[in-house]
């Protein structure tokens, strides 16, 4: 199952059966709650790993807040567990998964339309045809005007996309060292 790093509080459903707790038997019942959601929703019956969990200093201070908190967990096995989370964290779990399958599906479906769009592209393709000499050229390979600014047929968002951009500096690039090496 996929590993659900947060867990859906709802405070007025805490609040409702925590109202009588004090401060530090709140506490100690949210760090439990914690530790339970981060270790698959079940926790060892070990009166030494749960004083640690709810910061408890001394094993007598731990065995008060056990008794105290202990009829809000059901301790079967060796196993502390609470029927509410492990509920929301079964459909936490589903839901992560869901997610993770989906995201699984949509990354196929891309790669599988981006790999044929590729190939319909290609055979679409057209061989570009090379730059017409023009007669007073001093170079064979020196182009008669920059790429698609030549004609004044394209619309003039055109000319401006960055493709054109681009085509524009590679051609200066290209007139520019084509006029060096002829000097």
């Amino acid at each position: 199952m996929a590993k659900v790093p947060y867990m859906r509080w709802y405070p007025a459903d805490y609040a409702g059966d925590t109202t009588h707790l004090t401060r530090d038997q709140d506490g100690g019942y949210r760090l439990l709650l914690d530790a339970m959601w981060l270790r698959d929703g079940k926790l060892p019956d070990d009166d030494a790993q749960l004083a640690v969990i709810t910061k408890c200093s001394t094993q007598a201070e731990w065995q008060v807040l056990r008794k105290i908190l202990s009829p809000f967990f059901k301790i079967l096995h060796g196993k502390w567990t609470q029927k509410r989370l492990t509920r929301e964290r079964r459909e936490a779990q589903h839901l992560q998964q869901a997610r993770v399958n989906a995201g699984k599906k949509g990354a196929e479906h891309r790669w599988q339309t981006h790999t044929e769009g590729n190939s319909k592209t290609m055979a679409r393709a057209r061989v570009p045809e090379p730059y017409p000499e023009p007669e007073d050229s001093p170079s064979p390979l020196y182009p008669p005007s920059p790429p698609g600014g030549g004609s004044g047929r394209e619309r003039k968002s055109t000319r401006s996309s960055p493709r054109m951009i681009q085509a524009q500096a590679f051609w200066e690039i290209a007139n520019e060292r084509t006029r060096n090496r002829n000097c």
